[in-house]
């Protein structure tokens, strides 16, 4: 998808028909790109300052994941158990990849 002639200031929505990953291109900027993970729940956390919350998530067990699209960090993932009235805490750091020894 390529939202790259967009003028200032406006704004555009879409609806996702699958749930994956979409690119989100710029064809002015080739630097400028995101990526929108479609998810079939409104449960996601947006990261400011190195925390997240993921507010009224129903109790239950769920496979909660982290991960930066650039490919130079580790993804990370876990089972995490929501327990009703509870906060669960999941802390992860990522790290970066090793780099490969050329030979």
């Amino acid at each position: 998808m390529d939202l790259g002639l967009m003028g200032p200031g406006s704004q555009e929505s879409r609806v996702f028909p699958k749930q994956g990953r979409v690119r989100v291109l710029c064809s002015v900027h080739r630097h400028m790109r995101m990526e929108v993970y479609v998810t079939p729940n409104a449960y996601f956390a947006e990261v400011k300052n190195n925390r997240y919350v993921i507010k009224n998530v129903p109790p239950g067990t769920y496979t909660i994941k982290a991960w930066v699209s650039n490919g130079r960090i580790r993804s990370a993932a876990s089972t995490i158990t929501v327990t009703s009235g509870k906060m669960a805490v999941w802390d992860v750091e990522l790290r970066r990849r090793g780099r490969r020894r050329s030979r």
